[in-house]
């Protein structure tokens, strides 16, 4: 962990909190229940101790729910908290007077309790307007004259009115996913406005929604009664988490800690700049790893508190603080270049996003006199990733005519004019593979004829194995290849001298791929006999070994040779070379899949399969972006080109 002195661990309830929910309220938080846990307690922050208050209601559902607190225009001593949703969306209010006054203050009989909420007919309040359960559902307070209750659950977000308990209004939120224990904010005001400047800015309210891969800016405009909504651009490095504390200041959001698919933890912290609209990580860590967190900025706004669990079966959870100064350092180098790169993501996004909307099928004889347009308007940066973006979508269709035994280089495309430059018959059977060598000079291809061959300016064969070969690759520095065969064997070549260098066994069954690690030192191997491999790439020895429930037909190592992707049966699966652990899983093919591969910038992971498509995958979110359809058969094998001409 990196810079975590700043952080204090303090105590925290011996129970099961999981899931609660907290308020501030002066010199106090207020613990308001968790999973299976009944009991809300009040952590005295100047004393660092705990005081029981209340119970809930037994047939209240204990985690899922929202609380906030309700605004109170009349006494100041008196904090009003409403607490809602859950499975069963029970609805109750609470009248808190601290625990932790002696004297002074009379209270009633119904304070410190949760009673049912009432309207003036004392029927009870439904605030679940709809049949689904409001479990993991946020909201906020505003409106013109805060009583408007602004509520996000699953796709909807609705505005229910505090004073006449009804609902004014409702809308489906743009996004995919379900939102549930997301993060939700109401926008802190523009200091540069006012009423005076802008009167009409009262009616308005704006709130921020993060959740996955999905940031919202929800705009409410409350004389009409209707919804503005607009994208933000979620970070790379977030979108994998959900469970993560979030704490609102003036002008910016910390998030904390988090849950992944893979990842049971994080010590990441994150800020979103609210009205710059940029993200930054910092290089400062939590001191442990947190998952479903919870974030409270205290009452004089000088420390956050941070509650969370370790790992997803603790019961009890860590509270710790931090000054919010210590949060709010300048720059470093560190985050700096995580900044540029992150930027340099999100323009490469925005203009895949903007090729996808303006054409979603290309019609190649149109392509010259669109490319001539693009020149004159666009940046010579921009070209070229357009220029790459069409033809992996819809020009590049890598593989061969089974028919005629013949490869068929569609890769070798010229940009100016798109014309198909080349075309090689070097094998009398079924290719396997091809792959481009480093500089882009040379193509290597494997047979079922037991040869590889290397295309350049002259085509040459390598021999020695024994069996069909299924794959062969060129080292980083284009120096050595290789190769892997039915006959149990992985093999090295000098490529100048073409002369066989090195013999590797040990699998079981057919060796199905076999790839160089970036700085060649290692060699990995799939096989039919359920293993991936780790080898000495000088020494021959086996290092590691990574186990399968089914046959695996291929493995490629990560552009920083820190992950392995590899195809087994219907799924690609993403390890962890250095805890020899698989952290992601992609499922969407209806076929198997044959060969996988990272992009060489390692954002995109691009997969073949008996399905008859090739799909394109985001490594960060580990989502499909990308299908590419128009082979007649099963799709062998798929490349990225290594330089920015295609």
């Amino acid at each position: 962990m990196k810079n975590s002195a700043a952080f204090h661990i303090l105590t925290f309830l011996p129970y099961n909190f999981c899931k609660c929910q907290c308020i501030i309220q002066k010199r106090e938080i207020l613990v308001c229940g968790g999973i299976e846990q009944e009991g809300c307690y009040s952590y005295h922050i100047p004393g660092s101790k705990y005081k029981w208050v209340c119970d809930y209601p037994r047939e209240f559902t204990h985690y899922g729910y929202c609380v906030v607190k309700i605004p109170n225009k009349n006494d100041s001593n008196e904090t009003v908290l409403l607490s809602f949703g859950g499975a069963f969306g029970h609805v109750l209010t609470m009248k808190y007077i601290s625990v932790w006054k002696k004297r002074g203050i009379e209270k009633t009989t119904d304070d410190n309790t949760w009673i049912p909420l009432v309207d003036s007919n004392n029927a009870p309040v439904c605030i679940q307007k709809r049949h689904f359960n409001f479990m993991g559902t946020r909201a906020v307070i505003g409106g013109s004259n805060n009583n408007l209750l602004f509520i996000t659950s699953s796709t909807y977000i609705d505005v229910f009115d505090l004073d006449t308990y009804k609902y004014v209004a409702s809308a489906r939120l743009p996004m995919t996913d379900p939102v549930s224990f997301h993060c939700f904010v109401l926008k802190p005001e523009n200091r540069s406005t006012n009423a005076m400047t802008h009167p009409n800015e009262n009616n308005k309210s704006e709130m921020l929604l993060f959740f996955k891969t999905t940031g919202l800016s929800i705009k409410y405009e409350e004389d009409n009664k209707t919804f503005q909504f607009r994208n933000i651009w979620m970070c790379s490095t977030i979108r994998q988490f959900q469970d993560y504390g979030y704490v609102l200041t003036d002008d910016m959001i910390l998030f904390f800690g988090g849950r992944g698919d893979y990842l049971e933890a994080s010590a990441s912290i994150h800020k979103y700049l609210i009205h710059e609209d940029k993200w930054m990580k910092c290089e400062t860590t939590l001191p442990l790893l947190l998952s479903e967190c919870i974030g409270i900025l205290s009452d004089d706004q000088l420390y956050v508190h941070i509650i969370g669990k370790k790992r997803r079966m603790d019961i009890r959870l860590t509270h710790m603080k931090v000054k919010l100064k210590d949060l709010m350092k300048k720059q470093t180098e560190v985050e700096k270049l995580w900044f540029m790169e992150q930027e340099q993501i999100k323009e490469t996004e925005s203009i895949k996003l903007e090729m996808n909307m303006m054409q979603p099928n290309v019609d190649i004889k149109r392509l010259t006199v669109e490319l001539f347009i693009i020149v004159v308007i666009l940046k010579t940066k921009e070209i070229k990733m357009i220029t790459r973006h069409w033809l992996r979508s819809s020009c590049i269709k890598i593989g061969w005519i089974d028919e005629f035994n013949i490869i068929i280089l569609r890769n070798f495309w010229s940009v100016k004019y798109f014309k198909l430059l080349k075309e090689c018959h070097a094998h009398p059977k079924s290719v396997n593979s091809i792959k481009f060598s480093p500089d882009g000079t040379k193509v290597i291809s494997s047979s079922a004829d037991k040869k590889i061959r290397i295309l350049g300016k002259r085509l040459h064969s390598l021999y020695g194995h024994l069996g069909i070969v299924n794959n062969a690759q060129f080292s980083s520095d284009g120096k050595m290849i290789v190769s892997c065969s039915d006959d149990r064997t992985i093999r090295l070549w000098d490529v100048r001298s073409r002369k066989e260098i090195r013999k590797f066994e040990g699998h079981f069954d057919n060796v199905t791929s076999a790839s160089f690690s970036p700085d060649g030192t290692l060699v990995a191997s799939s096989s039919k006999d359920r293993t991936i491999r780790l080898w000495d790439a000088k020494s021959g020895e086996e290092i590691k070994r990574f186990e399968h429930l089914k046959e695996v037909n291929d493995v490629q190592f990560s552009p920083n040779g820190q992950f392995l992707v590899s195809a087994c049966d219907k799924t690609i699966g993403i390890w962890d070379i250095l805890h020899t652990q698989r952290i992601g899983e992609l499922c969407k093919h209806n076929g198997h899949v044959l060969r996988v591969q990272y992009s060489p910038d390692g954002q995109t992971i691009a997969s073949c399969s008996t399905d008859k498509t090739i799909r394109i995958w985001d490594t960060i979110s580990r989502v499909e972006i990308k299908v590419l359809e128009g082979h007649s058969d099963i799709v062998n094998d798929v490349t990225f080109f290594q330089t920015e001409k295609l």
